[in-house]
């Protein structure tokens, strides 16, 4: 395997890990307090729904640049968390699987700083930080002392 192909597989290896993650918290959706999920922390702030609406957003817009079919595309945001996560994970599986079924995009990311790979980059980092938020924020509402 090349430094090419470790690349877009730790690219495609990372988007993957979140569509866990999103599974994952799916389960303790039901056990969420709503005030929890709309409250927001100080002013200017998102709410935790907020921060997940956000992200899908972005994921939409990644996909839509990158000419992915399918992707579901709306202008108004869901009100409850377990169909945000929903939409969350079936984009997410629709982006990784045509990072896997595009091999070209290997080659667009062979040269540094390219605006494929500059653009994933940036997207998986700034979903890092704001799962990492969201993350904290629900464990400092006790929800995994269940």
């Amino acid at each position: 395997m090349n430094d090419t192909e470790t690349l877009v597989d730790r690219i495609i290896g990372q988007l993957s890990y979140v569509s866990d993650e999103i599974d994952l918290l799916g389960k303790f959706v039901p056990q969420i307090d709503s005030a929890i999920l709309t409250e927001k922390p100080i002013d200017g702030e998102p709410s935790i729904l907020e921060s997940f609406q956000d992200m899908v957003r972005k994921q939409e817009l990644l996909a839509v640049e990158l000419g992915v079919q399918a992707i579901h595309t709306e202008d108004e945001p869901e009100a409850d968390l377990a169909t945000v996560l929903e939409r969350f994970k079936n984009g997410r599986d629709l982006l990784v699987d045509f990072l896997r079924d595009h091999p070209e995009l290997s080659q667009s990311i062979k040269e540094d700083n390219t605006p494929l790979k500059t653009r994933l980059h940036k997207f998986i980092l700034d979903e890092a930080s704001q799962l990492r938020s969201v993350t904290v924020r629900l464990h400092e509402s006790n929800l995994f002392r269940l």
